[in-house]
This record gives C-alpha cells, structure tokens and sequence, in this order.
C-alpha cells in the first residue's frame, strides 16, 4: 500500500490533486496502528473485557449475532421515530450511524471531512487518511433494488449512498462501504488505497488550518452538541 507522509494541510491537498480524478471516497483514522476494518469485525475472535471468554471465535457466531442485532434493533427503532426503514440496507446504515458495529464502514466523499476526523483528538500516535479508488459498485436507492440485494450475501464489493440520511451523515458526506461476504471480517487491503499519514506533532495546526477552510466541529456536527463543541474548542481550548 503506497503511503504518504505530511505536517500540513498544503501537503495533503497537493496528494488530493495530483490523483486528478473523481471517483474517490475517504476514511480518516486517528491511529496509523488501527486496522481498516468495518466496526463488527473488531469482536471477532475477542476476549471479552470481563472475561478471559472470547465470544464470536467463528464467522458463523458473529454473523448471527449481527442478524440478531440487527433484528432487535428493527424492533425497538419504531419507539425513537416515526421514520420508517424500508429495507435491511437502510436498517444496517441507521445501526452504524448509531454506533452499533455492523459490517458497513464508514467513509466520506470530502477529503477534509476525512482530515478532520484523522485529527480531531489528540494521540501519541500518527494519524491517517485513507483514500480508496474503489472499482465497486455504487448503489443507491433510485438505482437498485436493494429489496433484492442482500449485504449478508454480497459477492462483490459496493459503496452505498444511503437514502435515509440525517444532518450528521450529510454534512459529513458519508457513504458506506461493504465487502463481499467472504471478505467481511478481514481486513480490507487493496491496490487501489494509498494511505497519508499525519505527524501527531502536527495535528493541532492541520486542525487550525481545517477551521480556517471552514472543517469545524460545528460544520461536520451539525448539531447543538457540534456548536457546543465548536466553542469550547475554539473559544475555550484555542484553536
């Protein structure tokens, strides 16, 4: 995987442009050290924190313990909304969007959304961008019967533009990447992603120089709690 390495915000939109095409979706990580892997696949074949057990050491125990979640969150959702989930697509990415680990990863089609998540909090550790020039198929809901397209059987790869999106995730420009089925739990690895790590010593002035382009908590949170956010940080903490 090619890598890059940059201190500001100028270096890292110079390796943007030079890729000269459309087409690319981003992930930022705040460590270099944390595997590219959609957020289910981290329990698999994992100690528990209370005990010495490990509670999904197969595929096959994580995966029905996802269609179990999945189905109970279904249940309990129609007591939060009236909004109504129109297929498993939907339920899948209103899960993650709500911090339930699902087989979907998040990305970004905004490489400073990206950035900003890379260097949003503090680490001793180097943080990363991830871009991806996916050959997958985009699906959406317009485009594609979703009814009949299953994420737990997928044979190839798919970015997803969910239709059932709220402020947060359209702010953040976000769209959900899922592997195929016998790649779910791996970690995702590819000719195509190039990473561009960020010296941690200079993620305080990448974040000054986001806020100065308009990246803030209060434009990628787009919320009270982004606002509040958004002056304790800049107001508070200096930035």
């Amino acid at each position: 995987m090619k890598t890059h390495k940059i201190k500001s915000l100028q270096q890292y939109t110079d390796i943007i442009d030079s890729y000269g095409e459309y087409g690319y979706i981003f992930r930022g990580q705040k460590k270099t050290s944390y595997k590219l892997v959609n957020s289910v696949s981290r329990y698999l074949n994992v100690k528990s924190p209370h005990s010495n057990r490990i509670l999904f050491p197969s595929d096959n125990d994580l995966i029905r313990k996802e269609l179990d979640i999945l189905r109970l969150f279904g249940s309990e959702y129609c007591r939060y909304t009236n909004e109504k989930l129109v297929n498993k697509w939907e339920m899948i990415a209103t899960a993650q969007h709500h911090k339930c680990p699902t087989r979907f990863m998040d990305w970004s089609l905004s490489p400073l959304i990206a950035l900003y998540f890379a260097v949003e909090h503090y680490d001793k550790e180097d943080a990363v961008v991830y871009s991806y020039n996916s050959d997958a198929k985009w699906i959406d809901e317009l485009n594609t019967d979703l009814h009949n397209l299953d994420p737990f059987t997928l044979s190839h790869e798919c970015i997803y533009i969910p239709r059932h999106a709220d402020e947060r995730l359209r702010a953040q420009q976000g769209v959900f990447l899922i592997q195929p089925c016998i790649d779910t739990y791996k970690e995702l690895n590819n000719n195509n992603i190039e990473r561009i790590e960020i010296d941690t010593n200079y993620r305080q002035f990448i974040k000054q120089q986001l806020y100065t382009m308009g990246i803030s908590s209060k434009t990628v949170y787009p919320d009270l709690d982004g606002l509040g956010q958004y002056f304790k940080e800049f107001h508070f903490e200096g930035i």
